[in-house]
């Protein structure tokens, strides 16, 4: 079966699901590894025209190589609208307000594995480029290239990534991955922090059996724009984590066992104290990454 064409004539249909970007589709097996289809009473805009679904099925499988990135496309052809696989991606188009390839809208992604299964199926991610207004839940991918307000309690149950200003009134509430290109301002004082991980690399701090009291670690940024840094480390076994300013123990109490020394332009500079608590039996393994440094630097 195909979707067919809906009659636009009756106002009040057209008005809640004839607006630009509409899409209320759901496909069967979401959730697992077999084949899906297009579940009956789904409906999609594709280019100003709103297409009905019955139970459809999809198309175009077997001309996917296994171990390669699917989409689910819509493909509209005057009153009829059939759906197939493609591996060819789609680009947004804002006049549209969706995914597309020419006339044809995607909606979803699968990956085809490498025994030819259908897996990974998800919502392309949605691109909102206007306000949410009262308390909002998005239950999919979010992408904002243009800017995000949400005036209420929001909560989005996947990824979401800001390219742009995010201004949140109340609460946000992201169940997975968040990412903010452009810093974070939690305070609206106009300077936007961003932080990165970078790994220490080898550091054997036993001074007595051939290892060295102080590191230099390339921190790949602006030295003027950091702001704060912090350093945890770790023992060989691993087992146990410090911050590297932490005091010493036992014999030397109230002295700190390391820290930053400097930042320069180029690099953090890290050291411990002779006799203290990193140089030991313990901290002295090679070809293994001590720990890491966290750094705030503004946007």
């Amino acid at each position: 079966m195909a979707g067919t064409l809906v009659n636009k004539t009756v106002p009040i249909d057209w008005f809640i699901e004839g607006t630009t970007g509409y899409e209320a589709v759901t496909i069967s097996n979401y959730s697992a590894t077999t084949e899906p289809a297009v579940q009956a009473g789904s409906k999609l805009e594709i280019s100003g025209d709103i297409y009905e679904f019955t139970l459809t099925s999809i198309t175009g499988w077997s001309g996917i190589a296994n171990s390669t990135q699917a989409y689910i496309k819509f493909v509209p052809a005057g009153s009829a609208c059939t759906v197939e696989f493609t591996d060819s991606a789609p680009t947004w188009s804002d006049a549209k307000q969706g995914w597309y390839d020419g006339n044809d809208r995607y909606i979803f992604a699968v990956y085809k594995d490498g025994s030819g299964n259908y897996t990974k199926k998800s919502y392309l991610p949605i691109k909102l480029l206007r306000r949410l207004y009262g308390n909002t839940y998005i239950d999919g991918d979010v992408t904002a290239e243009e800017g995000l307000t949400a005036n209420a309690n929001s909560s989005v149950n996947a990824d979401l990534l800001v390219t742009d200003d995010l201004t949140v009134q109340q609460t946000l509430e992201v169940t997975q991955t968040s990412t903010l290109t452009g810093g974070i301002d939690s305070g609206g004082g106009g300077t936007f922090l961003k932080f990165k991980i970078v790994e220490i690399g080898d550091w054997n701090m036993n001074v007595s059996a051939a290892g060295v009291a102080s590191v230099s670690v390339a921190h790949g940024l602006t030295a003027s724009t950091i702001r704060s840094v912090s350093v945890i480390v770790r023992n060989d076994a691993p087992n146990t984590y410090y911050p590297l300013n932490s005091f010493s123990n036992g014999a030397d109490p109230a002295l700190f066992a390391g820290g930053v020394t400097a930042i320069t332009g180029i690099n953090v500079i890290l050291a411990i104290r002779t006799g203290g608590t990193f140089d030991a039996a313990g901290f002295d393994a090679t070809s293994y990454n001590r720990g890491w440094i966290t750094i705030w630097y503004t946007a």
